[in-house]
């Protein structure tokens, strides 16, 4: 028999398609790999050193592998014994109401059964899926503190979240006259953070899920409004300290590539 040989368009066609089968069976096995994140970071706030925080963010609950790894990250912030845990927002995604709600308190009442207190923020998603109301009767309901333009004093420091920036209705200069270096600030969108009035000591965000696909680590193909300018990791403002975490979810196609999910804990010095 007379093998015919493969053309030149054929033979780049062939790697073109086992390259994206490639990258999509990594993409998805990278999608469920949470990975722990440990920082030490310097803040300016004394009375914010020597605490441990568990930042989560971007569940993004639309389906039943979003439950599974969101419940995954949950059990390892556990594993981290944190003084604080904090919630980044984009709680839920799109998907039947199940997803905005039950499945969504289900995942707050496994955090506040651990006895740890929560702060959490919303997210530009839970306003588009007209899910706010849902998650601010949760939290009260649970004695969760949910930080929409407000702050809250908790054992000697302060606690501050602004309103989503791009859906809510931010209030810029909630910190104005009473944030300082023993504040920490919740900012979905990390790109607003230096628009911020007041002084802070951490500012913590979510939002960019690092890129979520990247073409190579720390290069991003697409990152939403709001998430450009600061992408991931720890950013200083001054004396001031900000960090950006990717996130747990995904949005858009379930993959992640060069952009694992993450479960941030850090150690505030």
């Amino acid at each position: 028999m007379v093998r015919r040989r493969l053309t030149r368009r054929e033979f780049i066609a062939g790697g073109t398609l086992a390259a994206a089968s490639a990258v999509g069976v990594w993409g998805s096995i990278e999608s469920d790999a949470v990975t722990v994140i440990r920082r030490r970071i310097e803040v300016p706030g004394r009375d914010l050193k020597g605490l441990r925080l568990a930042f989560l963010t971007d569940w993004h609950l639309d389906n039943a592998a979003a439950v599974t790894r969101a419940d995954r990250s949950i059990q390892m912030a556990f594993k981290e014994k944190p003084d604080l845990i904090m919630l980044g927002g984009d709680y839920c995604s799109r998907g039947r109401e199940v997803w905005k709600e039950r499945v969504t308190t289900d995942r707050l009442k496994l955090l506040f059964d651990a006895g740890i207190p929560v702060f959490g923020m919303l997210g530009n998603h839970d306003y588009a899926l007209q899910a706010t109301e849902h998650l601010r009767a949760t939290f009260e309901q649970l004695g969760m503190t949910l930080l929409v333009n407000r702050v809250v004093t908790f054992q000697g420091i302060q606690i501050a979240g602004i309103d989503d920036m791009l859906f809510g209705e931010p209030q810029m200069n909630l910190l104005e006259k009473r944030g300082d270096g023993n504040t920490i600030l919740l900012v979905h969108e990390p790109d607003f953070v230096p628009s911020v009035g007041g002084s802070y000591g951490l500012a913590l965000s979510g939002h960019t899920h690092g890129g979520q696909v990247c073409w190579a680590p720390g290069v991003p193909i697409h990152l939403p409004k709001g998430g450009r300018k600061y992408v991931h990791g720890e950013f200083r403002q001054g004396d001031a300290a900000m960090y950006v975490s990717r996130g747990i979810g995904m949005t858009g196609v379930n993959l992640r590539v060069f952009a694992p999910p993450e479960l941030t804990i850090l150690d505030l010095a």
